[in-house]
């Protein structure tokens, strides 16, 4: 029997995901891409959880991205819970660089070893993720989470019992829908990084 399912979408595009630029505390829209691919999104969710899943709760990050990404799965009209915890790492001094220039002017920067740089450790993000596990997401719930890159793979880490840098384990694109849930008494990853169906 399922006991948990904890369903993690990573936001559609924005203009700064497409050029893979580290985007934690910038504000970004969804471009219009990113906007039909969360309608993709949404076949692809429902085809996992079922076409007549009801779920407990829609938890969001307040970021644009996010909340813009729930609304096009779920509609406006959907009672979506924003969450402070949900907000991706702080980048700091990596912000808005993409990797090439993250290795030019910060070469010893590794968000998965350190976090951050001048922003959030790995540790801070991963209280963050045990708060929310803690608090948002109960026995035999069916859960959504529509939220950042770093902060999910971290979520999806601590609910297996992992460590934050483990993360770095799970890919996630953008639009992409993964899965992790209690199944006979274990905690599992269900499914993951599926993308947003084509036509």
């Amino acid at each position: 029997m399922v006991e948990t399912e904890l369903y993690l979408i990573r936001h559609g595009e924005t203009d700064w995901s497409r050029a893979h630029r580290y985007t934690g505390r910038t504000d970004l829209a969804l471009t219009a891409a990113g906007r039909e691919e969360c309608r993709r999104t949404r076949a692809t969710l429902f085809e996992l959880a079922g076409s007549e899943a009801v779920f407990d709760r829609v938890y969001a990050s307040p970021m644009a991205r996010a909340v813009q990404t729930a609304e096009c799965i779920f509609g406006p009209q959907c009672p979506v819970e924003v969450s402070d915890l949900l907000r991706e790492i702080d980048f700091g001094d990596l912000e808005g660089l993409t990797l090439a220039e993250q290795e030019a002017t910060c070469p010893d920067a590794s968000v998965w070893r350190h976090g951050g740089r001048n922003g959030e450790t790995l540790e801070e993000v991963g209280r963050r993720a045990d708060a929310f596990l803690g608090t948002c997401v109960g026995e035999r719930d069916r859960v959504v989470v529509v939220s950042h890159g770093y902060i999910m793979r971290i979520i999806a880490a601590r609910a297996l019992g992992l460590q934050p840098h483990h993360g770095a384990l799970f890919a996630m694109s953008t639009g992409s829908v993964g899965l992790v849930a209690d199944v006979r008494g274990r905690r599992v990853v269900a499914a993951w990084n599926l993308p947003a169906r084509s036509g």
